[in-house]
């Protein structure tokens, strides 16, 4: 069997699994079992596969079969081109949070040396995105979870140790002390009703990060209210939002008195962020 031969088998057995993204999926794993990057194994893709990655494999495809998120068997994702450490206890970062680092940037573009908060950082993957096309914001990542912390501190040293500090708090009962131009969170949003109904593997990423309460509102209602008066006049509060919050988070900033309110749809069309502006 070539390489490219059990790439494709690869492939075939993730989706047999339900995998979304089977070829995707696989040259992930592939890149794992080999310890090969991209560019060499599309080199060698002819080449005879070793055996002790075929061997590997049923072990890893049997992880997968019992659950286990692919991204917490690699330990690693990529997000926004930075690969971060990912594992048990952590939210698994993914494409459509991108949305949300793209609407900060431009809502950043106009402010020089930019300060940022980025409430339930998880892993720090949106501080991260920010820090890397933003190199004069200082940025504090704030996360409460004792299982969530050592990736955020890992991979804050790693990609941007100078620029994004991590700081253990509930943001629900103690923001970070001062002011600042924007801040940012991808909090719990899943209703009570939608936990129930969640699949397998999402169900192994941290209840902490995924439960927004009955109605999915809580940590809006209060961020909403809390952050307002760390915000500099012309300061910006932006979230990531559900699929079926593009009405009620937009309503929340109104009643506090944010101006500028908006929600954005992803790319393929669902809404994915919410913000509005602390009035000049």
């Amino acid at each position: 069997m070539t390489i490219r031969q059990f790439q494709r088998t690869l492939e075939q057995d993730l989706a047999a699994l339900g995998a979304e993204s089977p070829r995707f999926d696989a040259a992930q794993l592939l890149r794992w079992l080999s310890g090969q990057d991209q560019a060499w194994l599309i080199a060698h893709t002819g080449d005879a596969c070793p055996e002790d990655w075929q061997a590997r494999s049923v072990d890893a495809l049997h992880r997968l079969e019992n659950g286990e998120p692919l991204q917490y068997l690699l330990g690693e994702w990529e997000f926004y081109g930075l690969p971060l450490a990912v594992g048990p206890g952590v939210l698994i970062p993914r494409a459509d949070t991108e949305t949300i680092v793209e609407t900060c940037l431009l809502a950043l573009a106009p402010v020089p040396d930019p300060a940022i908060w980025d409430l339930c950082s998880g892993s720090g993957a949106i501080a991260l995105a920010l820090a890397s096309r933003r190199p004069d914001a200082r940025i504090l990542a704030a996360e409460l979870s004792e299982e969530a912390l050592p990736y955020l501190r890992q991979n804050i040293a790693a990609l941007a140790p100078d620029q994004v500090t991590a700081v253990q708090t509930d943001v629900l009962t103690q923001l970070p002390d001062g002011l600042c131009d924007l801040i940012v969170s991808n909090p719990p949003y899943i209703t009570g009703a939608d936990m129930q109904t969640l699949s397998p593997q999402v169900r192994r990423e941290p209840e902490l990060a995924l439960y927004g309460g009955e109605d999915g509102l809580r940590f809006y209602r209060q961020l909403t209210h809390s952050c307002y008066d760390h915000l500099r006049p012309g300061g910006w509060l932006i979230f990531e939002i559900g699929y079926d919050q593009g009405e009620s988070v937009p309503a929340l900033f109104r009643q506090r008195g944010f101006d500028q309110v908006f929600c954005r749809n992803d790319l393929a069309g669902v809404p994915r962020c919410a913000g509005g502006r602390r009035p000049l």
